[in-house]
């Protein structure tokens, strides 16, 4: 990933007027039979990168910035040590989405072993057991003019790099650093200082709570490092930091937030707003460390509104609805994600929130999709249900009801539009979607879906049989397959099997372990495809990261565990944001016993995280009909899918009653990115 933990990137997209138009474009309609059997379809191509969108000016707040006005006393209490969790006109709306179809999904859900990165430190990193999770010593009161050296990551190498900075101003609650090579005015800082602490402080622990205060470091204050960022971002939360060094050797043993000096003048808006973003996840992180990348920092993006600036990213998302809403990538192309969770966040906490839903949101243990279904639970909704009204909202935009914003005007911006009957085909990520306008057409049409019902866990096959062991998927999480042999009447051994990798470089890693004494401690164990590069301190020895670009041989050498007993460990961890298709294992084997696991059974594994997968996952689809009358009623019609991925619908009186009709497609498939395809057809209904 391109940060530790989360990051702002330095793109920013102001709001171009409140009249948003969307774009058609014409979409190849294909004049061939719809196809009878409704069967599976050939999927999976590469997907294409993203456009980026224009560099803009952040936008001004619209409180009043705050001046020179004194800057409050106020201090926070102390917080435990965070835990890994186990009479108008009225205007006519849109009636109530119709369906048969059950918005269920089909996977169950799952809640992964989390990573906790003081145990891992005393389990692989060679820290004593009982070794303590804060500082010993006691704060001592820094004061202007004190210098100290940092380390900072470098975005564009993934390295990390140590820099020279000084304390040039300490507010009630924060220490504000200048990196020695930076030419940052006082007042600037004074000014960011007296904004942080009587507007934007105030208003993020009424709303969210407070950050782990006072800390890893026992200092109730935040540390503020300005330095050169790269251009790259804009700032970054680096939720190291928040361990001591002997549990993680790039820890600054503080509660910190980066903020990119060299393109970001301190009080402006657009550093503020910056500033609000990570002391969201850093206030996150102290309630929750195992958060989805996806709803962090779409709650990092309401937090700048709330403290009153505009979200960045959401015309991003807007132009490009096919971006997938619970799947993070790295860089650029992270632009349109951000403007998803964002808008997603909104309207969520528009529909179903009141004032204590920020901080019951990042409170909850549950991650992701289940923690949403958590959070809807008492409002008899989940997901599913409201992400496909989700998708009807941001078309329609009401201005109340269920498919619309009271708070910002929001339309999708690309729309494809269809002119003929015929049929046309796509691909789409789970949880994104694409929208199709057949307003051109008159008359009565019938409209035909067929969608794949399955798509891949991981893009790749078992490498032998039907099922193979895969480590699963998501933000900080430490899954593990574990499994005794016995190794007592042999001098030599040998552990053989077949890997698959495709794990964020340098920064999440795969390891082989063992352990002879019951599990008390653990040996990480050289294969023919380990690594020991650690460009920025993640990994705890020999591991995959990276491609492996196939499948490979592997080969360990267990002669050291000849003559005992042995558990033998697979173990993959993640950082906190940003995560590929992770570890898949098959075909295991110890020739010196005739051992010989090719995953088809449990075969004694304990497996914690890992799972036994035939890498087929089942698709739903949201297949929406939005109708928009000339008597100013609109009507949401969801078609109803077979379990075939098959579904038909009729729409009468286009060019009639009927001034504009719009079919939204979206797949919906947990713990995967894997495309899935789909068929849309339509055709005269005489």
């Amino acid at each position: 990933m391109t940060v530790v933990l989360t990051m702002s990137i330095f793109h920013h997209l102001s709001q171009r007027g409140r009249t948003l138009v969307p774009f058609l474009i014409a979409t190849t309609i294909l004049t061939m039979p719809i196809i009878a059997s409704c069967g599976q379809m050939v999927r999976h191509p590469t997907p294409t990168t993203m456009p980026l969108p224009t560099d803009e000016a952040a936008e001004s707040p619209t409180h009043a910035t705050a001046g020179a006005s004194p800057i409050s006393d106020s201090r926070p209490t102390a917080t435990d040590v965070p835990a890994v969790p186990e009479a108008a006109t009225p205007v006519p709306q849109p009636t109530a989405l119709a369906s048969s179809s059950a918005a269920l999904p089909r996977s169950l859900p799952h809640e992964l072993p989390e990573r906790d990165l003081h145990a891992l430190a005393e389990r692989l990193g060679g820290v004593p057991k009982g070794s303590h999770r804060t500082l010993d010593a006691v704060p001592i009161e820094k004061q202007v003019g004190d210098q100290q050296q940092f380390f900072v990551v470098d975005i564009d190498t993934d390295t990390t790099y140590v820099v020279d900075a000084t304390l040039q101003v300490v507010s009630p609650n924060a220490y504000w650093y200048v990196d020695e090579a930076l030419d940052i005015l006082e007042e600037d800082l004074q000014l960011a200082a007296s904004e942080y602490e009587n507007s934007i402080r105030s208003k993020m622990l009424e709303a969210f709570g407070d950050v782990w205060n006072p800390g890893v470091d026992g200092d109730s204050r935040l540390t503020v490092l300005h330095t050169d960022l790269g251009g790259g971002v804009a700032g970054y939360f680096d939720s190291r930091n928040e361990f001591p060094r002997h549990t993680h050797p790039h820890s600054n043993e503080r509660e910190m937030l980066f903020m990119d000096g060299a393109a970001f003048r301190p009080g402006t808006p657009g550093y503020m707003k910056v500033l609000t973003h990570e002391l969201q996840h850093a206030i996150h992180w102290a309630h929750d460390q195992g958060e989805e990348a996806w709803i962090n920092e779409g709650l990092s993006e309401v937090a700048t509104e709330l403290v009153g600036y505009s979200p960045t990213f959401i015309e991003a998302f807007l132009s490009r609805p096919q971006t997938q809403l619970t799947f993070w990538v790295e860089g650029a192309a992270s632009i349109p994600h951000y403007g998803a969770a964002t808008l997603f966040m909104l309207y969520l906490l528009e529909q179903y929130g009141d004032s204590g839903s920020l901080r019951e949101l990042i409170a909850n243990p549950a991650d992701g999709v289940e923690g949403i279904n958590a959070f809807l639970r008492p409002h008899g909704k989940t997901f599913d249900e409201v992400y496909a009204d989700w998708i009807a909202a941001n078309y329609l935009d009401s201005e109340t009801g269920s498919y619309g914003y009271s708070d910002h005007q929001i339309q999708v911006m690309r729309v494809d539009q269809i002119d003929e009957p015929g049929a046309t085909t796509g691909y789409l990520a789970p949880y994104s979607s694409r929208y199709f306008d057949f307003s051109t057409l008159s008359g009565d049409i019938k409209i035909e879906f067929q969608g794949d019902a399955t798509t891949r866990q991981v893009p790749t096959r078992c490498h032998s049989g039907d099922r193979c062991w895969w480590g699963n998927r998501g933000d900080s999480i430490d899954t593990t397959l574990t499994r005794e042999f016995d190794l007592t009447d042999l001098s030599e051994a040998t552990l053989e099997f077949m890997v698959w990798f495709d794990i964020e470089e340098g920064w999440d890693y795969a390891y082989v372990e063992a352990s002879s004494d019951g599990g008390e401690t653990w040996t990480i164990l050289e294969g023919d495809h380990t690594t020991e590069e650690n460009p920025v301190g993640n990994s705890y020895g020999h591991g995959y990261t990276g491609s492996s670009n196939g499948w490979l041989q592997e080969r360990i050498d267990l002669n050291q565990f000849a003559g005992s007993r042995v558990l033998i460990r697979f173990e993959y961890i993640t950082d906190a944001a940003v995560y590929e298709s992770g570890l898949v294992i098959d075909d295991i084997a110890v020739p010196e016993i005739d051992f010989l696991d090719g995953a088809e059974s449990d075969e004694e594994w304990n497996a914690l995280g890992f799972e036994r997968i035939d890498n087929v996952v089942p698709v739903d689809h949201v297949v929406l009909v939005i109708e928009r009358r000339r008597d100013g009623t609109d009507t949401v019609r969801r078609m109803e899918i077979d379990q075939d991925g098959c579904g038909k619908i009729a729409v009468g009186r286009l060019g009639d009653e009927v001034w504009n009709t719009v079919v939204v497609v979206s797949p919906l498939a947990r713990n995967t990115h894997q495309l899935s395809q789909f068929s849309l057809s339509v055709r005269e209904d005489s």
